[in-house]
């Protein structure tokens, strides 16, 4: 089943030298698990990144995502400067991958 909703960054910090750990808030942790991908649109909603980022960790309690990444382009730094509460519209397949949007 597909699904369009909004979510938003609850936390991000750099872990490592150009790695950045995100939570998110979306109703899509009812369904993920850890292994799952999302895609994620930049801010203008025509840059797709080439890779969907894998999804680390769940927090089905709270309604919140983990994804890893690293900074390898312009998607990925632009990415890098989120800060809580930006707000996401989300489009995700339950079975697979999940598409992140970026809104202003």
């Amino acid at each position: 089943m597909r699904s369009k909703e909004l979510a938003k960054v609850i936390s991000q910090e750099c872990i490592g030298t150009g790695v950045y750990s995100m939570w998110i808030e979306t109703k899509a942790a009812d369904t993920a698990v850890a292994g799952q991908f999302i895609s994620v649109y930049c801010n203008d909603k025509t840059k797709l990144l080439p890779r969907p980022i894998s999804i680390c960790q769940v927090d089905k309690e709270n309604g919140r995502l983990r994804i890893v990444y690293r900074v390898v382009g312009g998607g990925t730094t632009e990415m890098s400067t989120y800060k809580a509460p930006r707000v996401f519209l989300t489009t995700y397949h339950e079975s697979s991958v999940m598409t992140i949007f970026t809104s202003t």
